[in-house]
């Protein structure tokens, strides 16, 4: 796995693992949320209509025997916002806009899987809200809308956390880049000097000088 051309481990911090449990946690509520679903609609129909109308009511509403089968979509979901998770995190990654070290690498690289991690919650978030709009329009054939605040808020959350750790990898790398620029490099002049001339080499030209 590298970030830029440079290698990196695959490390586990605290930060990181809190965010994975209470995902992990989400999306065992999810799920259980869908399990207790298909267990009460199917309670529900028999309790209301009774099991020697069901199938009578079935020939007239057609659709009744499966469409609650098709939330199980959402519990699909998450494994599928787990397995990008996975191949995000696992996958080496180029970065080409950043200004990767060897020295930055690896921190680029922390930061980059706690956003991922991050990001997965309001995922799970908008994954749960979105089944239980499907749960309520299936149980009460109300004319509610598919779309809500909520949903809204969990794509801002997912769109600021991408901002912001971006923001703080650039600054990473801008202050490595900041470090390397302000290094002085000092060449060594070597000066060629001339011989000192000695006594003994004056003497001897004066007493020439004489002669």
């Amino acid at each position: 796995m590298k970030i830029g051309k440079y290698p990196v481990k695959h490390t586990y911090k605290i930060p990181r693992l809190v965010s994975d449990v209470f995902s992990v946690g989400l999306a065992i509520f999810i799920c259980s949320v869908e399990y207790m679903f298909l267990t009460v609609d199917e309670f529900t129909r028999v309790h209301y209509i009774g099991a020697e109308n069901i199938q009578k009511f079935q020939q007239v509403y057609s659709s009744i025997g499966w469409r609650h089968y098709l939330t199980l979509v959402y519990p699909a979901a998450v494994l599928v916002v787990f397995a990008v998770y996975a191949i995000l995190v696992l996958k080496s990654h180029k970065f080409s806009s950043l200004n990767i070290t060897k020295r930055n690498a690896q921190k680029v690289r922390d930061m980059y899987a706690l956003c991922v991690s991050l990001c997965k919650i309001p995922a799970l978030m908008l994954i749960n809200e979105m089944m239980i709009i499907t749960h309520n329009k299936i149980m009460s054939d109300e004319k509610m809308s598919w779309f809500s605040l909520q949903q809204v808020l969990d794509l801002a959350v997912i769109a600021m956390l991408i901002i912001l750790f971006r923001k703080m990898m650039i600054s990473i790398t801008a202050t490595e880049q900041t470090a390397e620029d302000s290094v002085i490099k000092v060449k060594a002049v070597v000066k060629s000097e001339e011989p000192e001339i000695t006594s003994d080499e004056n003497n001897t030209d004066s007493n020439s000088e004489r002669s």
